[in-house]
């Protein structure tokens, strides 16, 4: 049998090799290997970090990018065998001779395998070259060998069988390449990651990083379903010799082939049943848990002050003896906790003496015999063992956001939350690794989350070599063994172990320190110019914060920890705080490789050749890329966005790394039972404006996330909208924007530097406890006579909001004493049911105090003044939480006006009058009113449709993308739109005319009128100077029907451009837009009319 397999194996791999399909293929993808690792690896190219700082991605992206292409051709190849005998004549040749049929079939399936094989290691001697002249990584041979065994053998093994047994039972070529791309692109475009990757064949979707710290991320999940797939390929491919039409074979071939196809679909079946069984399981719990914490949510709890922790490191796991000290919060015979499952219990001790307990999943519930008094002193000790269950962690996430492929790179990082592992330990509080008082997360009220501050007292014993990281100041007590102490409490706990290496910076009383992986030090010689002022620098950069925060640092070092590139956290409502801070440390990603600024050396030479820095000196250029790192920690949101066929979708996420939270969140706490969300929002507060989205995704994405917000606001109470399944995303936004707006407020009813004062002051003196926010209502009504207890129900539970009416500003010199300065006025009117605050800032904003606050009641109308001795380039307003969209509203003054008044003063005054935008006279319909409409024309195609089908209501606006405008009218918004509140208008791609936008508009005066329409120019205008084209309208009046034109161009103004001057009866007239021009798009905005007297 070996000879005549062998012999076809030849046979066939010459036939393909002639194959000018496979030679094209072969070609290409090299090709295209070669290129991106010249885009993306090379000292030319763009210099990837991630490739660099992980060298074992160099060959996986290399077989990833490969296996996409030869999962798909190999469908046709292998489909082909029995068709091409037939078309050569070769069919009879073989099939009389004296051979089996596993000699045919199996000689032509490894005759393909193989000759892919071949081109597989010809992408890997192009990734190896590469990877050889890269400079600053090295070579990681082991990846060489294990990413083609675990990608592409099973990738190929699967689809060579697949594509013979369809090919065997369909009997039609053309049919079964029908059925198997029909397959492909349904693992590709729908199945995708569903029940954790089962179907997905070609490992697209499925993590296969591989960290240097720890390796695969999901180790097992990995060869189950890589093995189930080889199974199954190589069941499928002895299938097909049973199925095989040639003169029988002998009954113990058959038996042996029967036998071995049933093993490895037997076998495949149990793979894929063991990760079922697990995938069923990681929902599951989750449930279950919430369940439990649901039904023991007012259970009696223990309040913990001081807390002792020994922790062991096992190769495969830890073992605790835990020493509590508490007061019990009401009497009860039983008190709870929580404790990762993975954990057991092995006993339980009240005053030394053993007491019964019960576990349910992660629930500990220890059980008296009488009745314990509140109050009363509970001396604890709790010993338990085993490992860190991952699916017990985050069980308020999405599933479908935890197999959500992230877009950042080419493939999937994968994401790992807790890693106990041989040479390496990393535990959060989210790990539940130390027993914690109460439930955990619950659907039924927030009340479930509580913060304490207690005085934790860490001693670990690692595995021998390893050093452990935590909160504190480490103590070595003897070999391998270790105790963190500090003279503080903290709101939370966690541990790494690893084989760290440290280094550090004494810059006055404060030490920076990074604890790197033995190895991983790539950034010791990357500012060698700067050295001796690097500390001053990062100092520099801290007291910048502090002063725009006016808050203190309030730990004595600052410390960035290596950890594993799999660790992932997550947004929560009820915390700004990702498990990747915790008190006086951050966790970041092996080598940072999670952006190319982080490759210190490379991105100085990259920002080099752009046009600003080419006259920088090695200093200045070091010290650009210093702040850009260290911008990183100062950056309150991450904004991504994915381009698609219906559009930019622009997500908003907090920032993991963001370290306002050392600043507030680990150090003070606003206590409140009755709202538990009320220290989320305070913290929104003292951060201040950096909520505020940038204009681009406004542009991009029609609102901003805080627009977004306010859209939400308007039909639901915040209490709603904390409870909310759908709009998950915009959680975060709604708290920022009513917190806000709340403390925004009382700060502008109060005076401004004193209220912050007063704030810095009691967070200063409250600093490692818990303010209750009783105790911090009656300072406030102490201090301003502000009773915040009396606004919360209603500021909780009613929909309300204001909303504005802001006239357009005005600029001019003015005389304020005996110097002249620049005065900005401009009136507003609050128009909703509820009170509110705007923040003004005048352009350029060089420092915090420019921004000022106005206050208004319902209903209420005041004039500002402001001075200012720069001459302002305009003024900016944020609306906060309010009915205007945009919140927030632009205007630039293109000219400084000069007045006569002297003693010019800055201030606010009420004035009687409502601001109205319509003068008497006008009529002004806009494309917000019932009297707007358009033709509508759905044009979506099939193949889109099908592609990317609606998912559920969206928003009403879009972003606005004149590069690719919509096809169908579609609502935007943008500040320099007319709007009473909201600011939108309709637009459009260019078309042949057929598509109109109309403005019904009543005239009760008969008379002659001016015609104007509000014009607004897109961002084409800016970067094309050459664009132009017009607007054709169809204006009907008493002596007949008009078609006027507006023209556009850079330099055409925008605003109310007339249309000209036209007589009308008392009635109602009908003024259309068409879509005919030789610009991009059209938008339809507002028309008005000004009777001419």
């Amino acid at each position: 049998m070996s000879s005549t397999f062998l012999t076809i194996a030849k046979y066939e791999r010459k036939i393909l090799l002639r194959s000018w399909f496979f030679r094209i293929f072969s070609a290409l993808t090299l090709f295209f290997i070669f290129a991106f690792n010249m885009g993306q690896i090379s000292e030319v190219g763009d210099r990837t970090w991630i490739y660099r700082a992980v060298p074992s991605n160099m060959p996986y992206v290399a077989i990833y990018l490969l296996n996409i292409g030869q999962a798909i051709i190999a469908v046709f190849l292998s489909a082909e065998f029995i068709k091409r005998d037939s078309k050569q004549d070769t069919t009879e040749v073989f099939y009389v001779r004296s051979m089996s049929n596993a000699s045919y079939v199996l000689g032509k399936a490894w005759s393909l395998l193989s000759l892919f094989l071949l081109v597989n290691v010809a992408a890997l001697l192009l990734s190896l070259i590469f990877n050889s002249l890269a400079k600053d990584t090295y070579i990681d041979w082991q990846a060489f060998l294990y990413y083609p065994v675990l990608i592409s053998i099973p990738t190929l093994v699967f689809i060579i069988g697949l594509s013979s047994l369809m090919m065997s039972i369909i009997r039609n070529q053309a049919l079964t390449f029908v059925v198997l791309v029909g397959y492909i692109l349904s693992s590709l475009i729908y199945l995708r990651s569903s029940f954790n990757y089962l179907f997905d064949y070609m490992a697209f979707y499925q993590p296969m990083f591989h960290s240097q710290v720890t390796g695969f991320g999901d180790w097992e999940t990995i060869w189950t379903l890589r093995g189930m797939y080889t199974c199954f390929g190589l069941g499928f491919i002895f299938i097909t010799i049973l199925l095989l039409n040639r003169l029988p074979q002998s009954r113990l071939q058959n038996l042996m082939s029967a036998v071995l196809a049933i093993t490895f679909i037997g076998g495949g079946i149990y793979l894929g049943n063991q990760h079922l069984n697990r995938y069923y399981q990681s929902v599951e719990l989750p449930e279950q848990m919430i369940a439990l914490n649901n039904e023991y949510l007012s259970s009696a709890q223990i309040d913990i002050n001081d807390y002792e922790i020994l922790l062991t490191q096992a190769v495969d796991g830890i073992s605790v003896e835990s020493k509590m000290i508490g007061k019990t919060k009401a009497e009860s015979k039983e008190f709870v906790f929580n404790l990762n499952p993975g954990l057991n219990v092995n006993a339980v001790k009240v005053e030394g003496q053993p007491i019964k307990f019960e576990r349910k999943l992660q629930l500990l519930l220890i059980q008296f015999d009488t009745i314990i008094p509140a109050e009363t002193t509970i001396n604890l000790q709790v010993n338990y063992a085993g490992s860190i269950d991952e699916n017990a962690m985050f069980i308020d996430v999405d599933q479908k956001l935890k197999f959500k492929k992230s877009d950042n790179f080419l493939f999937d990082i994968g994401r790992r939350y807790a890693f106990i592992h041989p040479d390496f330990l990393l535990l959060t509080q989210e790990a539940q690794w130390y027993l914690q008082a109460g439930v955990g997360y619950s659907t039924v009220s927030a009340s479930w989350f509580r913060k304490d501050f207690i005085d934790y007292q860490l001693t670990v014993k690692t595995l021998p070599g390893l050093i452990p990281v935590s909160p504190g100041q480490v103590k070595k007590l003897a070999e391998d063994t270790y105790s963190f102490e500090r003279d503080f409490a903290l709101p939370q706990l966690s541990l790494s172990i690893g084989n760290y290496q440290k280094k550090s910076l004494q810059v006055d009383s404060l030490e920076f320190s990074v604890y790197h992986i033995e190895g991983h030090d790539y950034f010791h010689d990357a500012f060698p110019d700067i050295r001796d002022t690097l500390p001053s620098i990062i100092l520099e950069r801290l007291r910048d914060f502090e002063r725009k925060s006016d808050l203190k640092y309030p730990f004595k070092e600052f410390s960035i920890v290596e950890v594993p590139g799999q660790f992932k956290s997550y947004d929560r409502t009820w915390t700004s705080i990702h498990q990747n801070n915790q008190p006086g440390l951050v966790y970041f990603p092996e080598k940072a490789l999670f952006s190319r600024r982080n490759d210190f050396k490379g991105y100085a030479k990259r920002i080099k050749r752009w046009g600003r820095n080419r006259n920088k000196t090695k200093e200045e250029l070091q010290i650009t890329v210093l702040y850009e790192f260290l911008d990183r920690f100062y950056r309150f949101k991450d904004v991504n966005t994915n381009s698609n066929s219906q559009g930019v979708e622009v997500e908003e996420s907090i920032n993991p790394y963001y370290q306002f939270v050392q600043f507030y969140e680990m150090s003070n706490n606003l206590d409140s039972e009755y709202w538990p969300v009320l220290n989320r929002v305070f913290e929104s507060y003292l951060r201040g404006s950096e909520n505020a989205g940038p204009d681009w995704v406004r542009r991009n994405s029609g609102s901003t996330q805080n627009e977004l917000a306010n859209m939400v606001l308007q039909e639901k109470t915040f209490a709603e909208i904390l409870t909310l399944k759908e709009n998950q995303e915009l959680i975060d936004n709604v708290i920022e924007l009513k917190g806000e707006t709340l403390f925004s407020m009382i700060q502008a009813k109060a005076d401004t530097d004193q209220f912050r004062t007063f704030i810095s002051e009691l967070l200063a003196e409250t600093r490692f406890q818990n303010l209750p926010f009783e105790e911090f209502n009656e300072r406030l009504q102490k201090e301003f006579g502000v009773d915040l207890s009396n606004q919360m129900e209603k500021w909780f539970n009613e929909i309300q909001l204001s909303r504005y009416r802001i006239s357009t500003p005005i600029a001019e010199k003015v005389l304020a004493g005996n110097k002249e300065m620049i005065r900005v006025s401009f009136k507003v009117t609050n128009d909703g049911a509820a009170e509110g605050v705007i923040k003004v800032t005048l352009r350029p904003d060089e420092n915090s105090d420019n921004e000022k606050l106005l206050y208004l009641e319902p209903g209420q109308t005041k004039e500002a003044f402001y001075l200012t001795v720069k001459e302002p380039t305009g003024i900016h307003f944020n609306t906060l939480s309010s009915g205007n969209l945009p919140n927030q509203i632009e205007y630039n003054f293109e000219q400084i006006g000069k007045s006569s008044a002297k003693n010019a003063r800055e201030g606010e005054s009420i004035i009687e009058e409502s601001l109205v935008l319509v003068n008497k006279g006008e009529i002004i319909v806009d494309n917000e009113s019932s009297d707007f409409e358009f033709s509508h024309f759905e044009e979506v195609s099939r193949l889109r449709k099908w592609l990317k089908p609606k998912e559920g209501e969206d928003f009403k606006y879009k972003g606005t993308r004149v590069w690719r405008p919509p096809l169908n009218w579609t609502a935007t918004t943008n500040d320099e739109f007319f709007g009473e509140f909201v600011r939108s208008a309709f637009y459009i791609k260019a078309g042949d005319g057929t598509k109109e936008a109309k403005w019904k508009i009543p005239i009760e005066e008969a008379g002659r009128y001016d015609v104007y329409y509000h014009v607004y120019k897109d961002q084409s205008f800016k970067w094309n100077r050459d664009q132009r084209g017009s607007y054709q309208f169809t204006i009907p009046h008493q002596n007949g029907t008009d078609h006027p034109k507006i023209e556009l161009s850079k330099q055409s103004p925008e605003g109310w451009t007339a249309l000209g001057e036209y007589s009308f009866s008392s009635d109602t007239i009908t003024i259309s837009l068409s879509n005919e021009t030789k610009l991009r798009a059209v938008f339809a905005d507002a028309i008005k009319l000004v009777k001419i007297d």
